[in-house]
């Protein structure tokens, strides 16, 4: 507002008495906007604002402004109702937090006193403030059992703290009955918290597990795919490794299972080619070219043993001739050139 009181000052130095009447009517529209009610949206935002922080004065203060502004909003109405109900149980949860403790404490005064009494048993004073601290135990038995008499959430546990102080002070059937009742409720509530938890976690488990299962059979797939891939341009020895791969990640996998059938297959056949080019060779007495077609075929197929087979008895032989050539005696007559390969 100061601040708009100096520009109109400064708007009458520069303009003059002219200005004067333009100065009145931005400084009335002003105050009209400063001083428009606010709407019913920012009463209630306020006011929930303000019962969330417990600040229950602060809230009842806006809804009764809001009201008088908007007598008939129905929203405002609700919450104000509704404030009241929360401030009425809040109220009541903490009268009865210090009843238990103004209570414990005046249990463990009196404890305190009658062990003081045990050394002194005939000093009157001491008798005197045990008398006074027990009728004050008395006093709050009332408020003691209206407090054990709330037997649902959240005072549940409250009133059984209650309960239990009552039972301290003169126990009675009564009191052990209710709370009796107090208890099984409390431990079904604790049960029920158990088992939603437990939900809780199952369902957290199996969203990770349907996370986990959904990263494995997009890696399966991605295997699949490289290996036919390398399967189409020829090279099935690298597609085998990636099907292994794919079969370890699901083992149930038929599609797996059949691919690598299906590159076994290929892998025997050109197995089978290059031992007949082997043998070819080693009979037109080429050894180094045998040996080398026989190694490429141990490589698309290691389990078959007439090729290992086949490389000992060639690499003997070419160990042979690599003796003689470097002037060993043995003549080459000695070797059984034309043993079956």
């Amino acid at each position: 507002m100061i601040r708009v009181l100096s520009s109109l000052l400064v708007i009458l130095m520069i303009t003059g008495c002219g200005g004067l009447q333009t100065a009145l009517d931005n400084l009335s529209r002003f105050e009209s906007n400063d001083n428009s009610p606010r709407t019913p949206e920012e009463y209630l935002t306020e006011a929930r604002g303000f019962s969330e922080q417990g600040r229950w004065s602060d809230a009842m203060s806006t809804v009764r402004q809001g009201l008088q502004d908007y007598p008939d909003n129905i929203e405002i109405y609700n919450l104000r109702d509704k404030i009241d109900i929360e401030w009425e149980q809040d109220r009541l949860l903490l009268e009865n937090r210090l009843l238990l403790v103004e209570t414990s404490s005046l249990l463990q005064a009196k404890a305190l006193l009658e062990k003081l009494a045990e050394g002194s048993p005939n000093d009157p004073f001491l008798r005197s403030r045990i008398v006074f601290h027990e009728q004050a135990l008395q006093n709050r038995m009332d408020d003691l059992m209206a407090c054990g008499m709330h037997s649902e959430p959240p005072e549940l546990r409250q009133a059984r703290r209650c309960l239990l102080i009552a039972d301290r002070i003169a126990p009675t059937a009564e009191i052990r009955d209710k709370l009796q009742v107090i208890s099984r409720k409390i431990e079904a509530l604790e049960q029920a918290s158990v088992a939603r938890r437990e939900e809780r976690e199952q369902a957290t488990q199996a969203r990770k597990d349907e996370q986990v299962e959904k990263r494995r059979s997009e890696r399966v797939r991605k295997l699949i795919s490289e290996a036919e891939r390398e399967s189409k341009q020829g090279a099935l020895t690298n597609a085998m490794p990636l099907l292994e791969e794919a079969l370890k990640q699901d083992p149930e996998n038929v599609e797996v299972r059949q691919l690598i059938n299906e590159v076994q297959l290929a892998l025997e056949n050109q197995a089978t080619v290059l031992i007949k080019l082997g043998d070819r060779l080693y009979r037109d007495e080429q050894l180094g070219p045998a040996i080398a077609v026989w190694g490429a075929a141990l490589k698309l197929d290691p389990a078959r043993l007439e090729i290992t087979d086949k490389l000992d008895r060639a690499r003997r032989i070419f160990a042979k001739l690599e003796s003689i050539r470097a002037g060993a005696t043995e003549s080459p007559d000695t070797i059984d050139w034309l043993e079956n390969p």
